[in-house]
């Protein structure tokens, strides 16, 4: 049996990639073992759906931790004699192959995005360290090659595994149970945004664009999912009219329980800056909106455009908070549009469920480094 062990500088569960890239192995026949950091509360050992997990205590953003991090991680991969090593690129984590490199037949780096910082110099900064981290690595897994070529060179990555949704969870239906927990009346729509709403994703945009668009339609909602730095003050903005009690803030949910917000939706807003951060990286959200079949409105960047056709599984429109408004007012007014839209956004997507991506990319990946 081909043994695998997923290295994260981060908690299990969280993310999505490396959640579904692990459960989905272990269906496949693989034996996998997952190293992660504690939350501070969660058991050091666990078995979640098949996935050995085991939890380090370490605050993992302070260099000295990193590497105690490193050196737990060598011990650890010593003992478990694996085939493949699959790294999710952290600061620091170029050294572990230089550490390890008897313990295991191949080791590879999973790079989920280049540099998202606003300034210039500390982006290509990050980049040129992430290339840096990557050459002592026998293999180079991305989302997409473009993204690749951004932070890597012309190089770019040795295989390409894309973002996907968990087809069994995300699905179409109404969660009216959690719309009257939320607060949500019957003939109220909805807009679903689900976001770090962090400064650099400029957040206030979605807001602007949110007001014009209830300026015409008072029916409208906003559903905010997701927490960050300017969460606050956006808050202090809802709270003032035109835009009192038209907005909702769920917070950071679970990944496992977005599904459920989503399924409060009648209208998905994948608003993605169009810049050089943000351009090119595929969102997940995006994907995930569309298996959930939610009609959408998408920002024009290169990697909302990996999944959306205009006008045929979503609407495309530009970065600004006019061209915002009038696509969420174009769903609303155009039922055939919104009914048409509807209908194909979920089969738009069918190659981009998780256990289609992970026979079909991964898995190959690991077989092609190891020559089987």
């Amino acid at each position: 049996m081909l043994k695998t062990c997923h290295i994260l500088a981060n908690y299990y569960p969280l993310y999505a990639a490396p959640f579904e890239y692990t459960r989905k192995l272990v269906k496949a026949g693989i034996d996998v073992d997952l190293v992660c950091l504690n939350r501070g509360s969660e058991p050091a050992v666990e078995n979640i759906d098949g996935v050995q997990v085991t939890r380090i205590n370490l605050p993992i953003r302070k260099i000295a931790a990193t590497f105690r991090y490193l050196k737990i991680i060598t011990k650890l991969l010593e003992q478990s004699h694996c085939d493949i090593v699959h790294v999710y690129c952290f600061r620091g984590c170029g050294i572990l192959p230089l550490l390890s490199k008897k313990s295991y037949r191949k080791i590879l780096i999973d790079i989920r995005s280049g540099s998202v910082s606003h300034q210039r110099f500390k982006s290509r900064l990050s980049n040129f360290m992430t290339r840096l981290e990557a050459s002592t690595y026998d293999g180079i897994i991305c989302v997409d090659q473009r993204v690749a070529h951004s932070v890597l060179g012309k190089k770019g990555a040795n295989y390409i595994v894309p973002l996907g949704a968990d087809f069994e969870k995300f699905k179409p239906y109404s969660n009216s149970r959690l719309r009257d927990e939320i607060g949500i009346k019957k003939n109220q729509i909805v807009v679903i945004f689900v976001s770090n709403l962090n400064h650099e994703r400029n957040p206030y945009r979605v807001l602007k664009a949110f007001e014009k668009a209830a300026t015409g339609h008072p029916q409208l909602v906003l559903l905010l999912v997701g927490a960050g730095s300017e969460m606050e003050e956006m808050r202090k903005m809802a709270s003032k009219a035109p835009l009192r009690g038209k907005v909702i803030f769920a917070g950071q949910i679970p990944y496992h329980n977005v599904q459920e917000y989503l399924a409060c939706g009648d209208i998905g807003l994948s608003y993605v800056p169009i810049n050089g951060q943000y351009d090119l990286q595929p969102p997940l959200k995006t994907v995930e909106y569309l298996a959930a079949g939610l009609p959408m409105v998408a920002t024009r960047t290169k990697g909302n455009m990996q999944f959306i056709r205009d006008d045929f599984n979503g609407v495309l429109v530009d970065d600004n908070e006019e061209a915002i408004s009038q696509g969420i007012c174009r769903l609303i007014e155009d039922s055939k549009l919104y009914n048409d839209i509807s209908k194909e956004a979920r089969r738009s997507v069918l190659n981009y469920d998780w256990t289609h991506i992970v026979k079909q990319n991964l898995l190959p990946a690991y077989k092609s480094m190891l020559k089987i």
